[in-house]
């Protein structure tokens, strides 16, 4: 499967509204692995410009043997706020120990907000954000590290607001005879406040950008005597995947999504039909965003791996009706790969 997710920032900056009244407000709550005990500590306010660590728990589910399904959550939010930085574990529950990839593992997890009218949004219909996502790659969601780029630039995040619900999905896979039950921990770094409210404490700009995920799944036939490797965008007979871009501009950040027997991802801007990017020869005609490549831990082609995403320095600029088009390579001289 290829898969990309890129998060675009808007080139307009945001307002700044008046000076704004400081209540008092508790402490942060100590860290804890208690998965009912703390499920409250989100509900709790906090200043605007305040930073929690928070881990929200989801579960138990119970997992049949072998399953690989969807788990949805519809909850509410946590705060307004911006989310910047993210990253989900499947745990047992009988110990609270994330188990080995032979045994279980995340093979998706995705958190949407509910946006109706989102033109970004290729998977609900134009009602829903994605907020961020990953999956067998583990790769987290980490707008910290482009926020610290650059010192003086603005603090990244995904805005939540108060108001609407969010919708959680994730699939567990259950790799043994047995049935598991297990939780899903997300560990969430939150800053308090509205929009207005964090861009009036004469602080660092901050940007609320636009999750962007496309991508489709497909079947990999094995060809023995070929290239030993299968090209969306070269052998798909369904043709390019490929997203228009809604709004002008600057990515800040892209990945690719894989599944086992995946090689690489490539992420290319084609421009728009009347002003297209030049060919840089790299890909497969359009201009390179990312050439994201898999890391494989103990055994290649498998579900333990990590995908390689842009530096954090990275950025590009983006053009409404601009083509993003991304191509998956996987190997298939040795196997065939469904899915």
């Amino acid at each position: 499967m290829g898969l990309s997710s890129l998060v675009v920032t808007s080139l307009t900056a945001l307002a700044v509204s008046g000076v704004l009244a400081t209540p008092v407000y508790p402490a942060e709550p100590d860290d804890s692995t208690d998965p009912v005990g703390h499920r409250g500590d989100r509900y709790v306010p906090r200043a605007p410009g305040t930073t929690s660590k928070y881990n929200f728990w989801f579960g138990p589910y119970t997992i049949p043997p072998g399953h690989d399904l969807n788990r949805i959550d519809v909850d509410v939010p946590v705060a307004n706020g911006l989310v910047t930085w993210a990253e989900p574990h499947v745990v047992r529950a009988s110990d609270l120990v994330e188990p080995s990839h032979q045994e279980m593992h995340l093979h998706h997890s995705h958190w949407f907000a509910v946006d109706p009218g989102n033109q970004e949004d290729t998977y609900f219909g134009h009602n829903a954000e994605w907020i961020f996502g990953n999956g067998d790659e583990e790769t987290r969601a980490d707008f910290e590290l482009r926020s610290a780029a650059k010192r003086h630039g603005p603090v990244y995040g995904q805005y939540i607001s108060a108001e609407d619900p969010q919708l959680m999905i994730y699939m567990v896979h259950n790799k043994t005879a047995q049935a598991q039950v297990v939780y899903v921990t997300l560990k969430v770094h939150f800053i308090h406040g509205t929009l207005e409210e964090l861009n009036a404490l004469d602080r660092r700009p901050y940007h609320d950008v636009r999750g962007v995920l496309f991508g489709r799944t497909y079947d990999v036939p094995r060809k023995k005597h070929g290239r030993g490797v299968y090209e969306t965008a070269r052998d798909d007979p369904d043709g390019p995947i490929e997203w228009t871009s809604t709004v002008s501009g600057t990515i800040i950040g892209t990945g690719g999504h894989l599944h086992p027997g995946g090689m690489r991802v490539v992420v290319e801007n084609y421009g728009s039909k009347e002003d297209p990017c030049r060919d840089d020869g790299r890909g497969y005609g359009g201009t390179t965003l990312l050439a994201s490549d898999a890391v494989f831990r103990n055994a290649a082609y498998s579900e333990d791996f990590q995908m390689e995403v842009s530096d954090p320095r990275w950025r590009a600029p983006i053009h409404k009706g601009d083509r993003i088009r991304i191509s998956g390579t996987y190997e298939n001289a040795k196997h065939s790969w469904y899915r």
